[in-house]
């Protein structure tokens, strides 16, 4: 008996689920012209729901059949699903290790319920990363020798989708979608979608993220009393790290602090900071200070504005610390140099936060547990507070109406707040609508006394504090704009490796690194920089 209440249940589930968006879509027809009487008839069935004490059959029978009088009603509106001739879709993701278990459980939970009641049957295929994801999307809509058909769903950023928008291959979710419908979810992550200023929503979110400072606290509380200790003149403090100025002043110390364990060896002090997307810092710094990073045309061309002194900034605040040593990047991830003990802290994705090493391991084989701080991220002291937004969407694409239709059944379905929350939880991602922030707010606590990851939770608890007084940020897409970009980044990470090489083999042995930089560190190394720069964007445009 128990079994098949449950399963009626189950079933109750899946048809309030479909009724529900079927008919917000109609309302988007029918009560255009009648929001008097639309807001009305909300506020009177919010006063029945409050008197509901039990479910009863009696109830049912009345419910029943007026919801299938509105599922037929919207019918002219959208396209008819059949349970028994399933509509097949599949979604090609980047998501791997356990964003990819989590991904895969829900699509599997998907086509169990709601899927299997209303004709709808969800392929997931992982592209490993981004990178692939994208080539292969390429490849696909170019019909390149080889590839894959075109999925019907794909995870994409904002410049895959551009081109594949500008190439006909995508739908806006508008077509199935109302305004109160988008009016549930976060304004800035649903006007990324927005590429252009007729595209409509073409990019779905369903999870984001931005960027922390991750902080080994227990060697950077060690240093910290240390130093102090020993220089009670120039007092350090963790207030420091909120700013890229005090940041720089802490990696100064630290690095003098460092080479002074060493007598013997000089100039050989370690570095304090490293950033996991450079081109990142460049980006969030201009906006911070003010300024754009890119100059789009009226033809949908763009370029680096190298001219702001935003870029004098960036050069300074980045550059320099690397030449000095004070900064560092030496393996792949910042994650991985933290875990080495090259490095003390680094400001990286929130989507990492499963990431951070538990423990440091040196090359003697001596391994030393310790602890995660997460702090918000930097900001210049005369900036504003502004971090940037980031994580790959969902994208439909052009093919028939029952599949464009069942893609976003899916996506609705996907990210409904406590499902949303329950794979960010495991990830490090943010959710996507306004309930489920709401939620998270309200939960944490218990949630953090649970089985999420500490990091994770640690992570979500700063990423949350700060979307109450950051803005998140990015940019529109525009031609050759991640070519750009990464070309900028690519030739900073190159310019920087290359130019520290070059200051450590020159560095005499009984001159400080300080001294040392005032003649190798010159205005003419900065305009080198740009003019190499300029040289690397020219090949992509």
């Amino acid at each position: 008996m128990f079994s098949l209440i449950t399963f009626g249940l189950d079933k109750l589930h899946s048809f309030f689920f479909l009724s529900k968006h079927c008919v917000a879509h109609s309302r988007k027809h029918a009560f255009s012209q009648a929001q008097g009487h639309y807001h009305k008839d909300r506020t009177r069935r919010r006063s029945n729901r409050s008197g509901t004490r039990l479910l009863s059959f009696k109830p049912l029978l009345i419910i029943i059949p007026m919801l299938m009088f509105a599922l037929s009603s919207c019918g002219s509106q959208l396209p008819r699903l059949n349970r028994d001739k399933p509509v097949r879709i599949n979604i090609w993701h980047h998501y791997l290790g356990e964003q990819k278990v989590s991904f895969d459980n829900l699509v599997a939970e998907f086509n169990s319920t709601i899927g299997a009641d209303s004709g709808i049957t969800v392929k997931a295929f992982s592209m490993d990363n981004t990178g692939d994801i994208h080539s292969k999307l390429l490849a696909s809509a170019n019909r390149e020798p080889g590839s894959s058909d075109f999925p019907e769903m794909a995870t994409a950023y904002p410049s895959t989708a551009y081109t594949l928008y500008n190439m006909g291959k995508l739908i806006p979710l508008d077509k199935y979608m109302t305004e109160e419908e988008f009016s549930g979810y976060i304004p800035s992550f649903i006007e990324e979608g927005r590429l252009t200023e007729d595209s409509g929503c073409v990019i779905f979110p369903i999870a984001k993220s931005t960027e922390t400072l991750y902080i080994n606290y227990t060697f950077y509380k060690q240093f910290l009393d240390e130093y102090n200790r020993a220089n009670p003149s120039k007092q350090l403090n963790e207030e420091m790290l909120k700013t890229f100025e005090g940041i720089l002043e802490t990696a100064a110390a630290y690095y003098e602090w460092t080479d002074a364990k060493t007598p013997d060896i000089p100039n050989d002090g370690k570095a304090l900071y490293g950033c996991d997307a450079a081109s990142n810092y460049a980006v969030i710094s201009y906006k911070q200070l003010g300024s754009d990073f890119f100059i789009v045309n009226k033809d949908n061309s763009g370029e680096i504005d190298l001219n702001d002194p935003a870029m004098n900034k960036v050069w300074n605040s980045y550059v320099v610390p690397m030449i000095k040593g004070h900064y560092g990047a030496y393996s792949f991830y910042r994650s991985e140099d933290t875990q080495t003990g090259d490095l003390l802290m680094y400001t990286g994705s929130t989507a990492g936060a499963s990431f951070f090493p538990k423990a440091v391991s040196f090359p003697d084989n001596t391994k030393y547990d310790i602890e995660l701080k997460v702090m918000p991220y930097p900001s210049f002291e005369k900036g504003e507070k502004i971090a940037v937004q980031q994580g790959a969407g969902v994208i439909i694409s052009k093919s028939t109406p029952e599949k464009e239709y069942a893609s976003v059944i899916f996506l609705k379905w996907l990210t409904e707040p406590e499902r949303n929350i329950d794979f960010v939880m495991k990830t490090g991602y943010l959710p996507v609508t306004n309930e489920a922030i709401r939620i998270l707010q309200q939960k944490l606590p218990e949630y953090k006394s649970g089985a999420i990851n500490e990091n994770v939770a640690k992570v979500l608890e700063c990423t949350l504090e700060m979307m109450e007084s950051y803005e998140l940020y990015t940019y529109k897409p525009f031609e050759a704009s991640d070519d750009i970009r990464y070309s900028f980044e690519n030739k900073l990470i190159s310019f920087t490796e290359a130019s520290r090489k070059e200051f450590v083999e020159s560095l005499p042995g009984d001159v400080s690194v300080d001294t040392f930089a005032n003649e190798y560190i010159t205005d003419e190394l900065f305009d080198q920089f740009l003019t190499e720069v300029r040289h690397e964007i020219i090949k992509v445009k």
